[in-house]
């Protein structure tokens, strides 16, 4: 949302570069100054991300940890430009995904590949996708050779770990 998680992320010297995606705009200059104030260099789509190239309707919030693709009583609509996950996957080629985007996980992953991505830390939002949203995106990844990786989870915070990545 603001940039903090990105800006962590950027600050660990083993990182040799961070890509940070955020759709709302009223947060866009507040991500850019983080990252001035704690020097670091992350470079920042303002984007949502979806099956294709195009727009999406994003809803923003008084309360910007509120706002989403998900309308909310007292949200606002916006239009905000959309990108296709799998070209900017192939565009940066991670090896870790950190993903927050309140209930958007849902369908994120489906026919994606991620040959690059080695670790994904997740919030799941189940009062917005359901426990059957839950479950699909367990079974979604678990297709793709991903596990629940128990030891880095927690609550809500759930991690999968690609089960050959130490192959």
């Amino acid at each position: 949302g603001i940039g903090f998680i990105s800006t962590l992320c950027a600050k660990d010297s083993r990182v040799r570069k961070v890509f940070a995606v955020e759709a709302n705009p009223e947060l866009i200059p507040i991500c850019r100054r983080t990252y001035q104030l704690n020097q670091v260099s992350v470079e920042l789509f303002h984007e949502m991300l979806g099956t294709e190239d195009g727009t999406a309707l994003f809803h923003l919030h008084r309360d910007f940890w509120a706002s989403s693709a998900t309308a909310w009583n007292g949200s606002q609509q916006v239009e905000v430009p959309k990108t296709s996950f799998q070209k900017r996957l192939d565009q940066i080629s991670p090896s870790l995904l950190i993903v927050d985007i309140e209930g958007g996980e849902f369908d994120l992953f489906d026919g994606v590949q991620m040959p690059s991505v080695k670790k994904i830390l997740m919030e799941i939002h189940q009062n917005v996708i359901g426990r059957a949203g839950v479950k699909k995106v367990f079974d979604t990844l678990s297709a793709q050779n991903f596990h629940y990786d128990q030891w880095h989870s927690s609550r809500g915070i759930v991690t999968f770990s690609k089960i050959d990545r130490d192959a």
